[in-house]
């Protein structure tokens, strides 16, 4: 029988982690997401452990901090191996513009890096911010709102497109127009 566990060893052949990984991901910005004995951690080029292997899920870095997932809620992990937001949330989003999207009692909102809600946990769903933007569902309706959680575009929409060149493709009420980016 062939044991199918995955290591890693440098461009000199020398082995910097055994080979104990059930699946491993593509290094990333020189970190590694890892499963060893149905966790998941992370790792660094160096052949350190960045994220201890007990995790359910971890995502990728973004704006500094990983999603990680341990007893069914979400936190963040920061790149020096701290975990910085505790596991509280139902659904933790990448952090884009300093912002992550996350789910308190089934509804979206946003916390910055420091895991403060700075946009209350209001919306049906909630995109990531871009362009100081993000979009946002309420009452089966879209919307933009900016980083303070004030409306762009009220949620009165049924669909909302992405901004190309300063205009939106928007629908409602079956009929599609256009919404400007000011």
């Amino acid at each position: 029988e062939m044991n199918e566990e995955i290591g890693f060893i440098n461009k000199a052949g020398e082995q910097i982690f055994p080979f104990s990984f059930e699946e491993v991901d593509e290094f990333k910005n020189g970190y590694c997401i890892v499963k060893q004995k149905g966790k998941y951690g992370m790792i660094r080029k160096t052949g350190k452990i960045i994220i201890p292997l007990e995790f359910d899920e971890i995502k990728d870095f973004s704006d500094g901090l990983a999603a990680i997932k341990k007893n069914n809620r979400y936190g963040y992990f920061d790149k020096s191996g701290k975990q910085s937001i505790e596991c509280i949330y139902e659904t933790a989003g990448d952090f884009s513009e300093g912002l992550a999207a996350v789910v308190i009692d089934g509804k979206y909102g946003f916390i910055n890096k420091i895991g403060e809600v700075v946009i209350t946990c209001a919306y049906e769903w909630a995109g990531n911010f871009s362009n100081g933007m993000a979009q946002v569902k309420k009452d089966g309706k879209f919307g933009i709102i900016n980083p303070k959680g004030d409306y762009i575009a009220n949620a009165e929409f049924d669909l909302i497109f992405s901004f190309s060149e300063n205009l939106a493709l928007v629908v409602k009420q079956n009929k599609c127009g256009y919404i400007r980016k000011n």
